[in-house]
């Protein structure tokens, strides 16, 4: 799995549109993971099935 980080949850929501734009597919998010109060993520894959992730974590 290849990750991005994002700079807020705006830039994830965004991030998932363009992906689903561009014909990927969303396996989960993006939303808060329980994992920490602080993890906002949205995970895909694209056209070959690769996962990726991007996330925004609250310092």
């Amino acid at each position: 799995m290849v990750g991005f980080w994002a700079s807020s949850p705006t830039e994830v929501d965004r991030l998932a549109e363009i992906v689903k734009q561009a014909g990927g597919h969303i396996t989960d998010g993006p939303r808060q993971f329980p994992i920490s109060s602080s993890y906002y993520a949205v995970y895909f894959e694209d056209p070959a099935r690769n996962p990726f992730e991007i996330t925004y974590r609250i310092n």
